[in-house]
């Protein structure tokens, strides 16, 4: 699966940088809380995926998320991909 990597900074405490991320993801792709996804049995890809999550030097809260997103998500038109990678966020 191809995917598209995108690279956002946070500002939040450590203990909530995984799930600001995972937020991030699940808002961008289906905009549902993850119970929700979880149960509708979505195929792979559906979801983004957080490849990443990485403190920023010296900032004690910053962090650096990458999520990763299937380029089916999409779908191949530059208003998808603005709004895959902007969306609500």
């Amino acid at each position: 699966m191809k995917t598209i990597d995108v690279t956002y900074d946070l500002t939040c405490a450590a203990a909530e940088a995984e799930h600001f991320a995972h937020g991030i993801a699940l808002e961008q792709t289906v905009e549902v809380p993850e119970d929700v996804a979880q149960a509708a049995n979505l195929p792979p890809g559906a979801i983004g995926e957080v490849a990443a999550v990485e403190p920023l030097s010296a900032a004690p809260e910053r962090f650096r998320a990458v999520i990763r997103y299937a380029v089916e998500l999409s779908a191949f038109q530059l208003p998808q991909l603005l709004n895959l990678v902007y969306g609500n966020i």
